[in-house]
């Protein structure tokens, strides 16, 4: 090396890049440890810790060393809404020179955990949408010119769930064009359906699933969901009552679906059906026998971990209560 400079240069270089090798290996020792029964010895992490503390100037130069920290903490469900907050910040905050490849990584964690916060009863709704809406507008959704269907539908979803209608419709047709040809007529109208439910714009929902060719079993189900919650908030309960039982016989026959999601969806027919009966005699049942049903289902359905679209039969509990 020509002068002492270029050695301390080269020494603090590979200090980093050892740093960040171990920081991302103890990232995916917790990730693999969160989904498989394994457990890990994570060596020299208070070391990393102490050499980090002892050398602050080094998060200055490299910022993505701060949010690998508190990534480490989030995988660790160790952190309040507070330090997510901060850590979803500290990602805003250095998009600029953060690589993609990183920036991608970190703000699918971000997602993962609000999504794991909410499965567990917080409410992240907004967190989340503020992730999945940051990672469009970033260019980090599209990967090799694609986008995954499933994330195309969650993300409509959820910005429907928090009022961001208008959001949702232009996510609808701007990344329509990064979902595979084969399925992308099918998936748009199914998504188009849902945001058309949303407006209650009721003929128009059905008319978007009216000819679909539906390819898979997972946009078959969603898109009969859809249809019962039309007829369901038209008041057409006969309508309703045929498509939960043939939706009724197509789980029974169909053996694709994994046991959680058959109980999902066989959950949301009992519920559904359960609603619609009493929705038939609204007129009938005295108010407080009325009251008395729906908080026995409402906390039923509270109670139940596994049900698909709890939120939407939650909200038809209420307007039943009105």
């Amino acid at each position: 090396l020509p002068y002492s400079g270029a050695l301390l240069d080269k020494a603090e270089s590979l200090d980093v890049f050892y740093v960040f090798s171990k920081l991302k290996m103890y990232i995916e020792m917790h990730m693999r440890e969160r989904i498989m029964n394994v457990s890990y010895e994570k060596t020299f992490f208070d070391e990393i810790k102490i050499f980090i503390d002892d050398h602050p100037y080094l998060l200055e130069k490299h910022p993505s060393l701060q949010i690998y920290l508190m990534l480490i903490d989030l995988l660790k469900d160790e952190v309040s809404r507070s330090q997510y907050a901060e850590y979803f910040s500290s990602i805003k905050e250095y998009i600029g020179v953060t690589p993609r490849g990183e920036a991608s990584n970190f703000i699918q964690h971000a997602i993962n955990h609000c999504i794991k916060m909410m499965n567990t009863g917080h409410n992240y709704l907004l967190e989340l949408f503020d992730a999945m809406k940051f990672q469009v507008e970033e260019g980090l959704l599209v990967v090799e010119g694609f986008v995954h269907d499933r994330s195309y539908k969650n993300i409509i979803e959820v910005a429907l769930r928090v009022n961001e209608q208008d959001w949702a419709e232009r996510f609808l047709e701007t990344h329509i064009k990064f979902i595979p040809q084969d399925d992308r007529e099918m998936i748009y109208n199914c998504n188009k359906a849902s945001i058309l439910l949303f407006k209650r714009e009721y003929k128009a929902a059905l008319r978007s699933l009216t000819f679909v060719n539906f390819k898979n079993v997972f946009y078959d189900m969603y898109s009969r969901s859809l249809m019962i919650k039309i007829y369901f908030e038209t008041n057409d309960t006969i309508s309703v009552e045929t498509c939960l039982n043939n939706y009724r016989s197509f789980l029974k026959r169909e053996k694709s679906l994994a046991d959680l999601q058959r109980s999902m969806y066989q959950n949301f027919i009992k519920y559904t059906t359960s609603l619609t009966r009493i929705k038939d005699k609204v007129n009938i049942y005295s108010e407080e026998i009325l009251t008395t049903k729906l908080k026995a289902i409402q906390l039923e359905m509270q109670q139940e971990k596994y049900i698909s679209d709890k939120s939407w039969l939650m909200r038809q509990v209420d307007e039943l209560k009105k």
